[in-house]
């Protein structure tokens, strides 16, 4: 299992690292966002009076959907209502993947994907569609499915795997409907929506089950806000832990440290920049100072998946895409990147926490990740975190050395085993 989930990884997880970039956002804000202009259809749509009449995680509709990697299983996804960053009321998707032969409220995996896009279509859910009409046509695609195929090829390896052990995966698209990447209180909701959703349908048959939330990189950082907003947000959720590595904790300090630097990896920076536009249009001021060239890069690839993302902005920065944009004098912006930084949140788990990365990480450092970990031993009196440092500086490196060992740690809380602890005195 460790082989394929590291070899099937390895081959994406730089561009997860590279979810710092979101903190690289300019000026006063009041632009109109450069949404993703895809069509969704029906299924996806929902009358706003009922979204306001109804409960976060109530399951508004589902299909049955292809999963060609895992025939046995059943794969839904589904449509629920939940609340974006500003308290509205909102739609939001989600995958559940569900052995055909597993029991009555076995284990469920809450697995959040590293997505760094801006297509709404290369989240998750959308991925399994995709994958079918991909190999239906042998990869010949006069749309880009075979780019939100590829994009999902990872997720589908993890629930594949999680399957055949008689293990459910829930995906949610905590990025929402409108791809607003790099909003983490928006994708917090999400997920524990999401989570609710899920323990609500009967036909799962998942309503006691334990259920743990995953991630690495800008997966386990999503997947660390919802753990730390729980209780206040969905405080009857029963959750057995989360098993979390190289997560950005504070994006303003990284937005700093990377400035108006050429990066390799630009592309995940712009579109996080265009991404946290779409969540907060009143306080992000992205689109009307791009530059010319920065415009029809934008134009080009606003529903870019990652390696798309990553290809068109390759050789690109802040000063060649955007015009005069200093990152430190952008205050309203960073305020965005504040609110959005885990550092700054007061809430905390109240569940087991497995944390690993490394102090030599020079993107996510582990000493970053350790102050927020210590505040969470703080919040509660009784915590329990396992923390390990893996002492590489290769981000891809990190997720593999860490893998083994969290994966038994999540598989002592689908048992019920006390969970140790080597970091809160």
């Amino acid at each position: 299992m460790l082989k394929k989930l590291f070899k099937a990884f390895t081959t994406v997880m730089v561009t997860a690292a590279l979810v710092v970039g979101s903190a690289v956002n300019p000026g006063v804000a009041s632009a109109k966002p450069l949404y993703d202009n895809t069509k969704l259809g029906k299924f996806f749509q929902v009358n706003q009076d009922t979204l306001n009449s109804k409960a976060n995680g109530t399951l508004i509709r589902y299909r049955d959907i292809p999963n060609v990697l895992y025939p046995a299983t059943r794969t839904l996804q589904f449509v629920f209502k939940t609340t974006n960053s500003h308290g509205k009321p909102i739609a939001a998707s989600a995958v559940i993947v569900r052995p055909n032969q597993m029991r009555k409220n076995r284990p469920v995996m809450v697995y959040n994907d590293f997505i760094n896009s801006l297509g709404v279509q290369c989240q998750p859910s959308f991925g399994f569609e995709a994958m079918a009409h991909t190999i239906a046509h042998l990869g010949q695609n006069e749309d880009y499915k075979g780019e939100i195929a590829n994009r999902n090829s990872i997720a589908q390896v993890i629930a594949r795997q999680n399957a055949a052990n008689g293990i459910a995966t829930l995906m949610p698209d905590f990025l929402g409907l409108k791809s607003a990447y790099g909003a983490n209180v928006l994708g917090s909701h999400i997920i524990l929506d999401a989570m609710r959703a899920v323990r609500r349908m009967q036909s799962m048959g998942l309503k006691n089950s334990n259920m743990v939330l995953a991630g690495y990189s800008g997966g386990g950082m999503a997947a660390a806000w919802a753990a730390a907003m729980a209780p206040s947000y969905a405080p009857e959720l029963k959750i057995a832990g989360l098993a979390a590595g190289g997560f950005p904790v504070d994006l303003v300090w990284m937005g700093l440290t990377l400035g108006n630097n050429h990066n390799p990896g630009f592309g995940i920076a712009m579109a996080s920049l265009l991404g946290l536009e779409r969540e907060y249009p009143t306080r992000m001021n992205v689109n009307n100072r791009l530059s010319k060239k920065g415009k029809k890069l934008a134009l080009r690839n606003r529903n870019a998946c990652t390696p798309r993302v990553i290809d068109q902005w390759k050789s690109e920065s802040i000063t060649t895409t955007m015009n005069g944009v200093i990152v430190k004098h952008q205050k309203n912006e960073l305020r965005v990147l504040y609110e959005n930084s885990l550092t700054n949140f007061r809430g905390a788990p109240r569940i087991p926490v497995f944390i690993w990365g490394s102090e030599k990480d020079i993107l996510v450092p582990l000493g970053q990740i350790k102050k927020v970990a210590r505040h969470w031993c703080n919040a509660r009196s009784n915590q329990r975190i396992t923390l390990i440092d893996v002492q590489r500086s290769d981000h891809i490196t990190n997720f593999s050395l860490g893998l083994g060992a969290a994966i038994k740690w999540v598989e002592g809380r689908y048992n019920n085993q006390s969970a140790p602890n080597n970091f809160c005195r």
